[in-house]
């Protein structure tokens, strides 16, 4: 029964978000007739959000149905309505049916990197399933084919005739898997290899690794294998004071990484020089990326890696990595880097992140409940909104406005004015200060009372909330009284009191003023150097390490192998930026 359906497809997905004719469709008991309503109400939608949507779960009832005209609803969302928040389903949803039972190739791949978040639970079900399937077939661990097979079971549970599905194929699965904690043969040998190499011995590597491929033909570890047969071969043991670090220091991100380079050369005379640091080259491209992390590992002996600064680069770059068994910390601020795997940390905040740390201050703290976003039609302007919409739900408050502008919008009056008539007590403006500027601006000339201007006394303003985009001492002169009282947030603060960032922006050597970017390099640096001082596996102690000389507010890792920070709440005031004052509740 699709009422049953309901549960299972909507439960990861969140129905508060969903369009109504979704809601109504798989409301309606009769299978065929709700995906006869979702066929009509995608057609008649002109909101390319809600057709995306609709779009969506009419793909997915007919997956669950094996209707071969699936496939092309999710590519119609992920292609044509990038920016909708489904995106990530539908690529999910065309692997699914691509997989047709087994997954491998790049079908395996996108089954593993894709969020579990924002995705209906039927597909989540699947997805599992079929990681689990080629888990046990590639050798793996009991524990990571029971890890998988775990999730395929808790996200099928919500629906019953899914469930059963799952659980038969959980139990041929699990059939004559070995006990759980049990090592398989080819995962102690793999350990083996690596204990081998961490401790110098090459010519033991050479003899394990060349016995690993005959004796564990297909297991998944065989490519590390290869890789570190070719780090024996090349001669040179693990340095243990080596800290490579990849950067496109030619090309048209060479700017940034001039300021990234001075941050981790200031951070290697704090440690007093103890350790080598060694920059490559990347010039900006994934395929040099890997050519200059290769020579990095495999000729220079380097046991950690820096960077590389753009996604595009991570992307190959720490696949790359985790082959190598070499711990990276990417510089760059996507959220799906470390999915590449255990040896990939990530020290730069995303816009989630900071949405996340602003919402703890706003809703949780000073209890502001009722918001609007106006944010540009840019990949990072609905990140940070989808994230703050997800945020304010899960924390009880609600968003009465959420108006979005193409990002070559110059006249934002138009948009401005949308926000009349409606109820908000905070507007969230996730974009540059020079935008944020003009917002400001035009959100005042509709009369709505805003940062230190009152349309009349008795009219209280509303604060402006922002991440670190605002972060220009430039916004203060262009947004006048607009932007007063605003609070936003960053990892980094160069006006910031505390001795170890007065230190460093009193040593800065960089051609421009140190900034967030900068202040992350400087911290990774360090976290880098304290997982080597540890000793043994560099990745396992990156787990555990910690620092208190920071100046991105950064301490260690958590258990997602992303930075653990102390963010900077910040305020904007006639005399400049500064620390956002401490909130003093209302007197009852």
């Amino acid at each position: 029964m699709i009422g049953l359906v309901l549960c299972g497809l909507i439960a990861t997905a969140n129905a508060a978000k969903l369009p109504a004719a979704v809601l109504d469709a798989l409301g309606n008991t009769n299978h065929k007739a709700a995906i006869s309503r979702l066929e009509a109400a995608s057609s008649a939608e002109t909101d390319g959000t809600a057709k995306a949507w609709d779009l969506l779960y009419l793909g997915e009832l007919e997956r669950l149905s094996n209707d071969a005209g699936a496939r092309a609803h999710f590519q119609a969302v992920a292609g044509d309505y990038p920016a909708s928040g489904a995106k990530n389903a539908a690529l999910l949803g065309m692997a699914l049916v691509d997989a047709n039972g087994t997954a491998s190739g790049n079908t395996r791949s996108t089954l593993e990197l894709l969020s579990d978040d924002g995705v209906p639970d039927t597909m989540n079900a699947d997805r599992w399933l079929l990681i689990a399937a080629a888990r046990k077939g590639e050798g793996a661990t009991a524990a990571r084919v029971t890890d998988a097979t775990e999730k395929a079971t808790k996200f099928a549970a919500s629906d019953p005739a899914v469930q059963k599905r799952v659980a038969r194929s959980v139990a041929s699965i699990s059939a004559d898997l070995p006990p759980a904690g049990a090592m398989a043969a080819d995962d102690a040998a793999i350990e083996k290899i690596r204990s081998s190499l961490r401790e110098g011995d090459l010519a033991t590597v050479t003899q394990l690794a060349t016995a690993f491929s005959t004796k564990y033909p297909t297991s998944a570890h065989g490519a590390e294998a290869q890789t570190a047969a070719a780090r024996a071969a090349a001669g040179k043991p693990p340095d243990y004071k080596r800290i490579a670090v990849l950067l496109p220091l030619t090309g048209q991100y060479a700017q940034p990484a001039s300021g990234l380079k001075s941050a981790i050369e200031q951070a290697g005379e704090h440690l007093g020089g103890t350790y080598t640091i060694a920059f490559y080259d990347t010039a900006g491209t994934p395929d040099q990326c890997v050519k200059s992390l290769q020579k990095a590992v495999i000729e220079d002996g380097a046991t950690i890696v820096l960077g590389p600064l753009t996604k595009e680069e991570a992307a190959q770059c720490a696949p790359a990595a985790q082959l190598l068994h070499t711990a990276m910390l990417p510089l760059t601020s996507s959220a799906d880097v470390v999915a590449a795997g255990d040896q990939v940390f990530r020290p730069y905040p995303t816009s989630e992140d900071q949405v996340h740390a602003l919402l703890s201050e706003t809703l949780d703290h000073r209890g502001i409940k009722t918001y609007a976003i106006v944010h540009p039609k840019t990949a990072y302007g609905e990140n940070a909104a989808r994230a703050f919409v997800d945020g304010v739900t899960a924390g009880g408050g609600s968003i009465t406005a959420n108006i979005g502008y193409e990002p070559t919008t110059a006249d934002f009056r138009s948009f401005a004015k949308q926000l009349n008539g409606k109820a908000f007590d905070a507007i969230f403006l996730p974009d540059t200060y020079q935008n944020v500027a003009l917002l400001a601006a035009a959100i005042a000339s509709q009369e709505i009372s805003v940062g230190g201007f009152q349309k009349v006394d008795s009219d209280p303003a509303v604060p402006l909330l922002g991440l670190n985009g605002w972060h220009n001492d430039e916004i203060v002169r262009r947004g006048g009284i607009y932007v007063q009282q605003a609070i936003f947030v960053d990892a980094f603060d160069p006006h910031a009191l505390d001795p170890a960032v007065v230190k460093f922006v009193a040593n800065w050597k960089g051609d421009s003023p140190p900034n967030v970017l900068d202040a992350v390099g400087y911290d990774a640096t360090l976290l880098a150097a304290g997982a080597l001082a540890a000793g043994g596996d560099a990745a396992t102690a990156l787990g555990t390490v910690e620092i208190k000389d920071g100046v991105a507010g950064t301490s260690g890792f958590d258990g997602n192998r992303d930075a653990k920070r102390d963010w900077r709440l910040l305020t904007i005031t006639k005399q400049g930026i500064g620390p956002l004052p401490a909130y003093v509740p209302p007197t009852p």
